[in-house]
């Protein structure tokens, strides 16, 4: 099975985008027929990946500690991600040639494919590799006997490489993460799980009655690592299911001290992220010498 098709490819559209002030902006370069084809192959490249390994994509988890590569999911109707779906429906990027000059400014590259069914395709990769090599010496072989140029020589030429797969790609409203350090990146996802700290700590208030999320709140909006817990903690179906007995026994099998507010509880102090990482299961007990140990878990993954 696969996740999205390269195939029916109809039109494809080559862009940069550059920082603003508050956002990035966005120019479409024109490309010729090599480009472009080139670019499917790219398209075509990231899709394999995924189809190989169909069966691992998870859903993306902002507290979860990911390598290089992985194979997760997103949609694009998140929250977190609101500047990638503005991306995506948006029609009114211009084209504008000369925008490539500037190679040094650049923080990523997209491309828009459009099939002949007029479904779009968004793929996007981070711009490191020509920020780096902007400022490098390329050589290329020259072979011109007449004018006594045989052997390597300077290439005078801008140079503008293309990656061999792509970071991640949006379609039919699904994010396809492949390289989830470069969507973070991208996607400004990190800046918005630190804005959207109050409202999911809200919204976990509402679905676990007896907890009071107002300190744990105050100590995320300045500690990132705890505003991607409560993200993640948010975005779980099976928050309402946390039993509150259940929950203080194993705040005090981990030595997390709580008090209660309002017959609420809370965490005291210095016990905020660790209060965070019981309700997201990334404390887990071990017995298996008698003696019980606790890991922590921070690539936590469901064991089937």
């Amino acid at each position: 099975m696969s996740l999205f098709s390269t195939k029916d490819i109809d039109v494809t559209e080559f862009g940069i985008a550059k920082t603003g002030k508050e956002n990035d902006f966005l120019y479409f370069i024109p490309t010729d027929s090599d480009t472009q084809n080139s670019l499917v192959e790219v398209l075509a490249a990231t899709e394999a990946a995924f189809e190989k390994n169909v069966d691992d994509v998870t859903s993306y988890a902002p507290s979860q500690k990911y390598g290089p590569s992985e194979y997760l999911k997103i949609s694009i109707n998140d929250t977190v991600v609101v500047k990638l779906k503005e991306i995506y429906e948006s029609e009114n990027i211009v084209s504008d040639a000369n925008q490539i000059n500037d190679v040094g400014s650049l923080i990523y590259y997209f491309v828009k494919f459009t099939t002949k069914d007029n479904n779009k395709i968004f793929a996007f990769r981070k711009a490191s590799f020509f920020k780096g090599l902007h400022n490098k010496t390329i050589l290329k072989w020259t072979k011109d006997i007449a004018n006594g140029n045989d052997g390597l020589g300077l290439l005078q030429d801008k140079v503008f490489k293309l990656d061999h797969d792509f970071d991640f790609v949006i379609i039919d409203n699904t994010i396809y993460i492949y390289h989830p350090s470069s969507f973070e990146y991208i996607s400004h996802a990190e800046s918005k799980i630190k804005e959207l700290v109050p409202e999911k700590s809200k919204e976990i208030e509402r679905e676990i009655s007896f907890l009071d999320m107002s300190t744990v709140a105050t100590y995320a909006g300045t500690h990132i690592r705890s505003a991607r817990l409560i993200a993640s903690i948010a975005s779980r179906s099976d928050l309402d299911e946390i039993k509150k007995v259940n929950f203080e026994s194993y705040c005090k099998t981990a030595n997390i001290e709580l008090e209660k507010n309002n017959g609420k509880f809370r965490p005291k102090e210095k016990f905020e992220e660790s209060f965070l990482k019981i309700l997201d299961k990334r404390i887990l007990e071990i017995n298996l010498t008698g003696e019980p140990e606790l890991f922590e878990a921070p690539n936590r993954k469901k064991y089937k």
